[in-house]
């Protein structure tokens, strides 16, 4: 299956770069990033390609920063689920049912502009908790905007809750992007 995590910085201006990408053979596309502004922008719906579907999430208290897409294939099964608002960072969270197989995306976007601080981690540990709940494994894929010399600090404030409830499958870090896939412990 085809993943891909993409800053996407404003997706009016990306259209076909974002419909390329996913008709290169792409099934889900996370874009951080995409200043889209309202619900059922065009640029949006342009982007996306026949046979795909999406959901967004507009940050409420400035239309013109932030925000978060997801494309998938329009034959996988899905369910968004409705997650509070947290003040950190934007999320959405679904869950996919492909062939039989079902796990949790979690897509993250924390802004730049904000310092980095406990109760993002606080944020961010209770989401997770929450998704346990749901018995499944997760991919959680975000810009977290997290410099280099950062990451040994992110890491040491998650990892004990984290580890609490999951097994770490994958980790990969590319700049301020983040990619983690967890398996729950049984």
């Amino acid at each position: 299956m085809g993943i891909r995590l993409l800053n996407v910085r404003l997706i009016a201006s990306n259209v076909n770069g974002v419909h390329g990408l996913i008709c290169d053979g792409l099934d889900v596309l996370v874009l951080t990033k995409t200043w889209h502004g309202t619900v059922g922008n065009n640029s949006v719906r342009l982007a996306m390609p026949p046979g795909f579907w999406y959901v967004d999430y507009v940050r409420q208290h400035d239309l013109g920063h932030g925000g978060l897409i997801v494309y998938f294939r329009q034959d996988f099964g899905y369910k968004k689920f409705v997650l509070p608002i947290f003040v950190t960072f934007e999320t959405i969270a679904i869950r996919f049912s492909i062939n039989g197989y079902q796990f949790i995306l979690l897509a993250i976007y924390r802004p730049d502009s904000m310092q980095i601080s406990s109760l993002f981690f606080d944020e961010l540990v209770s989401v997770l908790e929450y998704l346990t709940m749901l018995n499944a494994n997760i991919l959680m894929m975000g810009d977290f905007n997290v410099h280099v010399e950062k990451v040994v600090f992110l890491t040491r404030s998650l990892v004990p809750a984290i580890f609490r409830f999951w097994e770490l499958k994958y980790l990969h870090v590319k700049y301020s992007q983040i990619i983690v896939l967890l398996r729950l412990r049984h």
